[in-house]
């Protein structure tokens, strides 16, 4: 027995002194495990630029969206930095106030009211179009005069819209011109002549996109030495009129048929205002049409029946005015001019300026009851003679 145990405590320490060695020896070396790299999120490519034609139709859905009032949509048509310019009116700057201040109040006075597209001419990231608002007046139209109260009356005038379009096609700088006037005529705010509200579109409504060809170059020459003409005062510019030219000023009653009732109105001008000056900020052709957008300036220093006045006021005025002229064998076969007469108004003093508050005995303002008294004695004393 005893050397049994001897033999078991011999065995159970060199158990102990194999653990030992086994402790002491370092673990065996691990291998890294190789590790996939990390995917990088797939990258959003850049929308392409539409082409011309693309570009149209994406106009005449941005229109579609305002006329339908979906909100999301139609400010997916502008950029965040957008420009919104009225002429005649503080620009709007960004998305937000383009969109709220701009086509959302509108659409809250006219909530019937739709935009349809006349005419569209692109040139490369620039598009024209003249538009034909419709619509009833059936609630509160803010202004930068103060608030206007429904009058359930319908207005129906063209627009002139001209875009920028970025990279990205949004809408990055746009203008409007519309006649003011003409509005307040027609929803029965003055009583100054005005084109009655349009009840019918064109019956043909064309898309034009630039070839950039020698017949849109020359005609855009043509157009662009026009003003210098202009500037002179030089008869020799009716000479660019055909016989049965039609000139649809938006901001006149009516339009000037032919050539020699729309000379007489230029040279009226020219009476009215001896240094009157256009200077060309931009023209370029697509197809048959042109488009120019100028800086005018002159000096009122003579009467110009056509406005209204009666003597010179010796007031300046300085505007932006914008046209579109379609030619036809190497004539301008229409024309039409596109400006806020509002603006020329105020600054000859026909007119306050939007937020100031109309004179009294005007049209614009309340009635001058000293003058309606002696209407009314005058009427009395006619007939008392008559008796």
């Amino acid at each position: 027995m005893k050397r049994t145990s001897a033999m078991l405590l011999a065995i159970a320490v060199a158990a102990i002194g194999c653990k030992k060695q086994e402790a002491a020896q370092p673990p065996p070396e691990q291998k890294p495990v190789a590790q996939e790299p990390a995917k990088e999120p797939p990258k959003e490519e850049p929308p392409k630029p539409l082409t011309g034609e693309e570009l149209a139709k994406w106009y005449a859905d941005c229109w579609t969206r305002y006329n339908d009032h979906k909100w999301d949509e139609f400010a997916l048509c502008y950029a965040d930095d957008v420009t919104s310019t009225q002429a005649g009116m503080p620009p709007l700057q960004g998305k937000g106030q383009a969109v709220d201040l701009g086509a959302k109040a509108y659409a809250a006075a006219f909530p019937d009211g739709k935009g349809e597209v006349q005419l569209t001419l692109v040139n490369g990231r620039q598009i024209v179009g003249v538009v034909l608002f419709r619509g009833t007046h059936s609630a509160p139209l803010k202004t930068p005069a103060g608030e206007i109260p429904a009058t359930n009356k319908k207005v129906g005038y063209l627009i002139f819209h001209k875009i920028s379009a970025n990279d990205k096609n949004q809408v990055e700088k746009e203008w409007w011109f519309v006649d003011q006037p003409t509005i307040m005529a027609q929803l029965g705010l003055s009583k100054q002549p005005a084109r009655p509200a349009l009840e019918q579109g064109w019956p043909e409504r064309p898309v034009i996109i630039a070839k950039d060809d020698d017949a849109e170059r020359k005609n855009a020459e043509i157009h662009k030495a026009s003003y210098e003409t202009f500037n002179k005062h030089d008869k020799a510019l009716f000479g660019l009129y055909a016989d049965d030219v039609v000139v649809s000023d938006q901001s006149a009653p009516a339009d000037f048929k032919g050539k020699k009732a729309a000379g007489a109105f230029l040279e009226g001008l020219w009476k009215g205002f001896s240094d009157l000056k256009i200077e060309p900020l931009e023209v370029w052709g697509a197809g048959d049409y042109t488009v120019g957008i100028g800086h005018v300036t002159g000096t009122n220093d003579g009467a110009v029946p056509a406005f209204g006045i009666k003597k010179k006021t010796g007031k300046t005025v300085d505007f932006t005015l914008a046209e579109i002229a379609k030619w036809e064998n190497g004539k301008i076969k229409a024309l039409w001019p596109f400006l806020n007469s509002m603006e020329m108004a105020t600054q000859l003093g026909l007119m306050p300026p939007p937020g100031a508050a109309p004179a009294a005995g005007t049209e614009e303002g309340k009635p001058d009851e000293k003058k309606d008294e002696k209407k009314d004695e005058k009427k009395g004393a006619k007939k008392e003679k008559g008796k």
